[in-house]
C-alpha cells in the first residue's frame, strides 16, 4: 500500500467515525422476513419508533418482536438476515465497533428489558397456584411462540454480555484480523526488512513467526538462519546456498548441545584407552581436530583418529636418531622423543639429542626432513621447544638455549629449510604461536625476565619487547587471537597485554604460590583460567583484580587447566582428572590414574587425556620379557560424551546388567563374566 493511498484510509475513516449518525439515517431500508411466522418486518419502522424513545436502546416492532438500530441487528435475527444483508446494512465492522464505543458513552451503559407486547395482560392464575397456560394441551402454534420465546431469552442474555464487553477490546482484536493495515514489512523491501532481523536471536526469530504470514516468511529465511547457525559457531563451513532448512539445522544443533551437556555433567560416555607400544613408555602427546598423536622413547609417533580409532599409523624416525656410543649396552645413546606437535597436514617431533623430523601426513611413514644440531650447539639439547603452525602455511619452531630456528617452506613444491636463525641474550624458557587470520604468524618467547614478540616472516628489526620486570621470572605465557591478548605469569600474579598497542591492560592478583599453568586461548571471552602449587583452580573476570571463582580439590600441583562458558577441565600431577560446574563451583565428577596428568584438553564431545610417567627408564620386569610393565608406561584415554553406546546386534549371553554402577563418588567395573574388563 503506498503513502497516498494510506493517507486516504486514514481520512475516511476519521469520516466514518464522526459522521457515524448521518450514515445511519440514510441506510436503505430492508424488510425482514420471518420463515416461521410468515410476518414482515419494517427496519424503518423499527428505527422511526425507537426515536421516540429517548432513554431506551430498543424499541418495539410491530410484529411485537424486539430488535436494535438497523446499525445492531438484533442477535435473535442474525439467522435470519443472512449474509448478504448484514454486508448491505452494516458498516465495516471496526468502524462499527467505533460508533458503538462513541454510543455507549453517551447512554452510560444503561439498558432495559422490553416486553413483547405493551397491553399484553397477566396469565390468569388458577387456584393451585400455577399459571393455566401450563395446563393446557400444547399446540403446534404453542410449540411455536414457546420457541420464539426460548430465542429472546438467549437474545437478553447475549445482549447483557455485549453491554459488559469493552468494544474497544473487540475493535483492537479486528484491527489485528485485518490485512489491509500494512505492516512495516509490506512497505519496506524484503532486503530491508531481513537487514533489521537478522539482529535478533533464535527467541525473537520464533516469536516473530507467531505474528503474521508475512512476518512468519521474513523470520524464516534461510540467510537469516544461516548467518545464525554459524554465529552459535555451527556448520561455520558450509554457505546458504549449500544447505536447506537451516531452522531445523539449528534446531538440530542446539538439541545435540543440550544433550551433550547432560552427559558432560552425568558422565554419560564411552572412555577409550588407545593402545600403547608394547614395552615404550610415553613421552609426549598432542592433537589436534580429530587426530591424536602419541610419541615414545622408542622414538615413534603413533597417530589415531577419534571417528575411527582402528585406523592407526605409525611413524618412524629418522636414522640421525641413532647416536653412536661404543659404552652402551645397545652400541648407540638413547634419544627419547621429548616434543610433538601436529596440524592437518603436518607433523613435528624433537628429541633429546637435538634433531628434529618432520613427517608429511599425505607422504608415508618416513619423515620427508630432518634437521640435526651441530657439535658446538649440542650442549643446548636437554633445552628444547617445538611448536608448529596449523591455520598458516606449515612452520616450525624450534628453540634450543638461547637460539630459534625458523624452519619452513619457500614455496608449495620446495622442502623445508632453516629460514632464520635468532640469536638472544638469555634462554628460551617459553615459546608459543600467535596465528591471527588477517596477519603473518608470529611468535612470543618467554625468557628469563621477559617477553618478546617476533614475525616470523619479517626482518629481524621487527622483534618487539612486550614485557621486562626487574628481578621477576617469568613462568609461563598464553595467547589469544581474537582478540589479540598475551598473558604473562610472572610471581604470583599474571599481566595482561594488549598487542596492538603493546601496552599492559591489567594485572591479576590472588594467587598465594607459584603458578604452574594457564588458559587464556580456549577461554570465554573476557575470562581466564589458571592453576598453582598451592592445589588450587582460580578463574578470573578480566574487568577485576582478583578471582572471581576459587576451586580445590586437587591433592597435588595442578598441571593443566581449561574452561568454556560453562565448565572447566582440570588435570593434577597426582594423577586426578576433575570437571567442576562453573555455575555451581563446585566438582561434578573426577577420574584417577596412577601418572601425573601431563596433556589435558577437550574438544566438543571428547575429552583427551595424557598420562605420562615421570621416570622414562622404568625397571625391567622378568616376566614379561625384560620390558616395562604396561603400569610403568603411561596412557592415553578419549571420553566420548556422544558415542553410540546400544548393543543392538550382539547375543543376549555376551551382555551383562553389571554395566557400570555408582558407587560412593566412582564407578566401579563390576568383573562378572563376558564382560569388558580394563587395566
Amino acid at each position: 500500500m503506498s503513502v497516498n493511498e494510506l493517507e486516504k484510509f486514514r481520512d475516511q475513516w476519521k469520516k466514518e467515525l464522526w459522521l457515524n449518525k448521518e450514515t445511519k439515517q440514510s441506510r436503505d431500508h430492508v424488510e425482514i422476513g420471518d420463515s416461521d411466522t410468515g410476518k414482515v418486518i419494517n427496519c424503518a419502522s423499527i428505527s422511526n419508533d425507537s426515536k421516540s424513545t429517548e432513554n431506551n436502546d430498543h424499541c418495539r416492532c410491530s410484529n411485537g418482536v424486539i430488535c436494535k438500530f438497523c446499525k445492531n441487528i438484533h442477535p435473535a435475527f442474525r439467522g435470519i438476515l443472512g449474509e448478504d444483508a448484514l454486508a448491505r446494512n452494516t458498516m465495516y465492522y471496526p468502524f462499527s465497533i467505533v460508533g458503538n464505543l462513541l454510543h455507549e458513552g453517551s447512554h452510560s451503559g444503561k439498558s432495559e428489558e422490553c416486553k413483547n407486547d405493551v397491553n399484553k395482560k397477566p396469565e390468569s392464575v388458577a387456584q393451585d397456584g400455577l399459571p393455566e397456560a401450563r395446563k393446557r394441551k400444547i399446540t403446534g402454534s404453542n410449540l411455536e411462540k414457546k420457541r420464539l420465546k426460548i430465542e429472546d431469552i438467549f437474545a437478553k442474555r447475549l445482549d447483557k454480555w455485549l453491554a459488559k464487553e469493552r468494544f474497544l477490546d473487540v475493535f483492537i482484536a479486528d484491527l489485528d484480523e485485518i490485512n489491509e493495515i500494512p505492516f512495516f514489512d509490506t512497505t519496506l523491501p524484503r532486503e530491508v526488512a531481513i537487514h533489521i532481523f537478522k539482529y535478533l536471536d533464535t527467541r525473537d526469530l520464533c516469536s516473530c513467526a507467531q505474528v503474521s504470514r508475512s512476518w512468519k516468511s521474513l523470520a524464516e529465511d534461510e540467510l537469516l538462519w544461516c548467518r545464525l547457525c554459524h554465529r552459535l559457531g555451527y556448520e561455520k563451513i558450509y554457505m546458504t546456498v549449500d544447505k536447506s532448512r537451516w531452522k531445523q539445522v539449528v534446531q538440530h544443533n542446539m538439541e545435540r548441545q543440550r544433550f551433550l551437556v547432560m552427559n558432560w555433567k552425568g558422565r554419560i560416555g564411552k572412555l577409550l584407552q588407545l593402545e600403547h607400544f608394547r614395552g615404550k613408555v610415553l613421552c609426549a602427546v598432542d592433537s589436534y581436530d580429530d587426530m591424536v598423536v602419541a610419541g615414545y622413547t622408542s622414538g615413534e609417533v603413533k597417530l589415531w583418529h577419534k571417528s575411527d580409532l582402528e585406523s592407526t599409523c605409525i611413524f618412524q624416525p629418522s636414522s640421525s636418531a641413532l647416536v653412536i656410543d661404543d659404552q652402551s649396552d645397545t652400541g648407540t645413546l638413547d634419544n627419547i622423543l621429548t616434543h610433538i606437535a601436529t596440524c592437518d597436514k603436518y607433523m613435528a617431533a624433537s628429541y633429546s639429542q637435538g634433531n628434529v623430523d618432520i613427517w608429511s601426513l599425505e607422504a608415508g611413514t618416513l619423515p620427508v626432513s630432518t634437521f640435526s644440531l651441530s657439535q658446538s650447539m649440542s650442549q643446548f639439547s636437554g633445552n628444547t621447544k617445538l611448536s608448529l603452525t596449523r591455520k598458516s602455511c606449515p612452520t616450525v619452531v624450534f628453540t634450543y638455549g638461547p637460539y630459534m630456528d625458523v624452519i619452513a617452506k619457500k614455496s608449495a613444491e620446495s622442502e623445508f629449510s632453516v629460514v632464520k636463525h635468532i640469536a638472544l641474550t638469555s634462554r628460551i624458557s617459553y615459546c608459543k604461536l600467535f596465528e591471527a587470520e588477517c596477519e603473518k604468524p608470529a611468535v612470543a618467547l618467554g625468557l628469563h625476565e621477559k617477553v618478546i614478540f617476533y614475525y616470523l616472516h619479517k626482518s629481524e628489526e621487527e622483534i618487539r619487547e612486550i614485557h621486562n620486570i626487574s628481578g621477576v621470572s617469568i613462568n609461563g605465557i598464553d595467547i589469544k587471537t581474537d582478540p589479540p591478548l598475551l598473558a604473562v605469569i610472572c610471581g604470583l600474579g599474571v599481566k595482561l597485554y594488549d598487542l596492538n598497542s603493546e601496552r599492559l591492560v591489567t594485572s591479576l592478583y590472588g594467587h598465594t604460590w607459584k603458578l604452574t599453568c594457564i588458559n587464556l586461548e580456549h577461554s570465554p571471552p573476557n575470562m581466564l583460567v589458571t592453576g598453582s602449587t598451592d592445589r588450587k583452580i582460580r578463574i578470573y573476570d578480566m574487568r577485576q583484580e582478583h578471582p572471581v571463582v576459587n576451586l580445590s580439590g586437587h591433592s597435588y600441583i595442578v598441571s593443566s587447566v581449561q574452561m568454556d562458558e560453562w565448565k572447566v577441565v582440570s588435570g593434577g600431577e597426582d594423577g586426578f582428572v576433575c570437571v567442576w560446574d562453573l555455575r555451581m563451583k563446585t566438582k561434578l565428577w573426577d577420574w584417577h590414574n596412577r601418572h601425573p596428568v601431563r596433556y589435558c584438553h577437550f574438544q566438543d564431545r571428547t575429552l583427551v587425556v595424557g598420562n605420562i610417567p615421570s621416570n622414562k627408564y622404568p625397571r625391567l620386569d622378568e616376566y614379561e620379557n625384560n620390558i616395562a610393565h604396561r603400569r610403568d608406561r603411561g596412557s592415553v584415554q578419549i571420553y566420548d560424551f556422544l558415542a553410540d553406546q546400544m548393543t543392538q546386534g550382539v547375543p543376549e549371553i555376551c551382555l551383562s546388567t553389571y554395566d557400570e554402577p555408582l558407587a560412593s563418588h566412582y564407578n566401579l567395573n563390576l568383573a562378572v563374566p563376558y564382560d569388558k574388563l580394563q587395566f
